[in-house]
């Protein structure tokens, strides 16, 4: 009972013990908003790719047309927990004077809506069907239409060429016929736009009806498809998909089958390896905090020589003194790591409207929503993280708490008096 007392008596004669606390609260804190917002900006990445992604796509290895597609979307309708089939054509263009290029994907509106997202990224309309505008002239009104990325449409509202709706884009692009390469050009009127919140889908993407793909491109309807995207009724099955899909189409020909993690796996890992190298560095604010505690008990251990002097000489045993010192890293743990989950836990909560406030009071917005293309800051609430955070933090105080009270439980209570 004496250590606890003699712990809290020695921790309250110094001033300095505040800011070991805070030191050790700060980098606790810093370590729970930056994990939470990280998190959430991971986990909001994994959101957007995966909206603008079907759970699978099959496609040849070469990217050529899949001979005969209706048969594959037969046998894939037929395996287990498969609960869409939308074909798609994708293919490179160029737009208006050669400047700028996209992939137009040719779709089947219905199935589109089935396999992704799309019908909730749209701005104007409604991706079920491609409705011309009704004041076209009849010339414009033989043009299909197409549904533009909100980034593209914007890049080519400013150049003033093309980019509001019932506005004729001209696409431009070739396709090998045996030996020859022809160039082929065709007309699309722009009905509507989406917007992902993928820049890499919202700035390259325009899609149009499949069959207008086709005409276009000079396919038949039975070699008209490059890829096909399947929706599942629960994606953690996957992978037991895909196994079955391979085995199940393989008698057509030789595809490629790949979740959409397979497809977007550098950028979503490098990701969350940003996020644990940020957190690794981070945590050496806590290191700092731990290096302070160290040092400030290793000092009250030469101050307090006479203490420990006394106490020994009362009957007090080495494993006594090292719990007094010890007991002196778990208060100051406890206090740090309890005040940095307190205060990490309110700013990870009221993280949107503080920076909200900071936006009015200074006009500078921490996470712009023009570069981040959000309409809040995103965080990741997890309870269980967040303590294991306060606990590291903990540890790290009675870690470095340690060497103190070994060192002052190696006094000789004889060397210790000697000069009192």
């Amino acid at each position: 009972m004496y250590k606890l007392f003699l712990a809290f008596r020695y921790l309250q004669s110094r001033k300095i013990v505040f800011f070991a606390v805070m030191g050790l609260a700060v980098g606790v804190m810093t370590l729970i908003v930056v994990t939470s917002v990280m998190g959430g900006f991971a986990d909001d990445l994994r959101d957007r790719i995966r909206g603008t992604s079907a759970h699978l796509n099959v496609s040849t290895y070469a990217g050529e047309f899949i001979p005969e597609p209706d048969r594959l979307i037969e046998s894939i309708r037929r395996i287990p927990h498969v609960v869409a089939v939308s074909p798609k054509i994708e293919w490179l263009v160029l737009l208006g004077d050669g400047k700028q290029y996209a992939w137009m994907v040719g779709i089947d509106p219905v199935q589109e809506c089935r396999v992704g997202k799309l019908a909730e990224y749209m701005r104007d309309g409604h991706p079920a069907a491609f409705t011309l505008p009704p004041d076209l002239t009849p010339e414009e009104a033989k043009n299909p239409g197409a549904i533009i990325g909100s980034t593209l449409f914007g890049y080519f509202d400013d150049k003033g060429d093309f980019g509001m709706q019932g506005v004729p884009l001209r696409m431009t692009t070739i396709r090998p016929e045996g030996r020859l390469i022809q160039p082929r050009q065709t007309t699309f009127t722009i009905v509507a736009r989406f917007e992902s919140g993928f820049d890499e889908v919202d700035s390259t993407h325009i899609y149009v009806p499949i069959e207008a793909a086709r005409r276009y491109l000079g396919v038949e309807k039975e070699k008209g498809v490059t890829h096909l995207s399947v929706a599942l009724d629960d994606y953690s099955k996957a992978e037991e998909v895909r196994d079955s899909m391979r085995t199940a189409i393989r008698k057509y020909g030789f595809f490629e089958v790949r979740t959409w993690e397979d497809e977007k796996r550098f950028l979503v890992n490098a990701v969350y390896q940003e996020q644990g190298l940020v957190v690794l560095l981070l945590f050496f604010i806590s290191l700092v905090a731990g290096f302070m505690i160290g040092a400030l008990l290793s000092m009250m251990a030469r101050e307090k020589t006479r203490d420990i002097g006394i106490l020994r000489s009362l009957g007090a045993s080495r494993t006594g003194i090292v719990g007094l010192y010890v007991g002196q890293g778990v208060i100051l743990g406890l206090l740090g790591a309890a005040l940095g989950l307190l205060f990490g836990y309110l700013l990870v909560e009221n993280l949107n409207p503080i920076a909200d406030l900071i936006d009015q009071w200074t006009g500078w917005h921490p996470f712009p929503k023009s570069i981040y293309f959000l309409s809040e800051i995103p965080t990741q609430h997890r309870p269980s993280v967040m303590l294991r955070i306060a606990l590291a933090g903990f540890g790290t105080a009675v870690f470095f708490s340690i060497p103190a009270a070994l060192r002052a439980s190696r006094l000789d209570p004889v060397e210790a008096l000697r000069y009192e």
